[in-house]
Formats: C-alpha cells, structure tokens, sequence
C-alpha cells in the first residue's frame, strides 16, 4: 500500500531501494552439467530459530544445501532424474536488512501452533559477505548490517502483546 502511496511522488521506488533484496534457488546436479535458478525479491529474510544458538547458526541453516536423491532425485530437462544439490544465495542485499524470525510452528501432537521459546543470541553487527552468490554485484563491497530495533511478542499462539526494543543510536557500541 505505501509503495501504490508513493507513486507519482517524490518516494517512489525508495521502499524497494532500502528494504528489497535479491535471493538465488539453486539446484545443480552433481552427475551431469544442468543446473536451474530462480532469482526471487525479498522484503524479509524468514529464519529458523528451532534448534539455532545463534543468529549466525540461522543463516547458516537458511542456505544449507539439501540433497535430492534416492526417491527424491531432481527431473533436469533432458538428463531425467538426477542426484543433485538445492541451496539458495544472495544476489544482493537490501540497505535495510529485515528479519522475520520463525516464533511459531505447527505441532502434530497438539494439531495445532505453538510458540518457540529457544533463545537465539544476536549480535550488534552481523557481516553476510560470505553468503553472497560468486557473482553478486556487490561482492567485494561488505555486506555489515548493524542491528537497530527487535521486535518482540509476549504471549501464546493465541494472543499476547506486541513490544519493540529501539536503540537511539545504532553506532554506539553499548546502547541503552
């Protein structure tokens, strides 16, 4: 709706010039020369937080590759099934990097969503540079993110309230 907003105006395009980054699916065979990609925009990067220690655990999760053989081979256009590798990387980076983390899962045994209360250690600054596909346009240029605000939910799946830490002053050191 801003981005509808803002057209015509002075704005347009600076929602998706600051919040929208670029996002590779890849799956590359590992017995015959075919791989196939899908470039997607995102506005926010979706992590898992089950079983991560980390923020950097998270991302590492996020691009892991996955292997499709067995019952699970990948159909390649002229090849038929092969065993292949499917990972995503990051063609770019947006200036303002949002984080969505995973709060809330299904769970089989009560038929329903529950909340994930795993604690997730975050740090003030985070470099991506590594997750960057080998040609980004922005390979060479790092990829540091500096945390401004998080988000907060206290509750249950069924209801709770809504809080925001923000830090004044992001280049501090130790913000209050």
């Amino acid at each position: 709706e801003l981005e509808r907003r803002a057209k015509g105006t002075a704005v347009e395009g600076d929602l998706e010039r600051l919040f929208v980054g670029k996002v590779r699916n890849v799956i590359r065979c590992t017995n015959v020369s075919f791989q196939s990609t899908r470039t997607e925009s995102f506005y926010d990067l979706q992590l898992t937080i089950k079983g991560m220690r980390t923020l950097q655990e998270s991302f590492d999760n996020y691009v892991k590759a996955e292997m499709l053989e067995g019952e699970n081979k990948y159909r390649a256009e002229g090849h038929g099934l092969q065993d292949a590798r499917r990972f995503v990387e990051f063609e770019a980076f947006p200036p303002v990097l949002h984080l969505h983390l995973e709060r809330y899962a299904f769970d089989p045994r009560v038929m329903g969503t529950v909340k994930i209360n795993d604690r997730l250690e975050f740090p003030r600054r985070i470099s991506l540079d590594r997750y960057l596909a080998p040609d980004s346009p922005q390979q060479g240029q790092p990829q540091e993110f500096i945390l401004h605000a998080v988000f907060v939910h206290s509750g249950d799946s069924h209801g709770g309230h809504y809080y925001v830490y923000i830090c004044d002053d992001p280049r501090k050191e130790n913000p209050r």
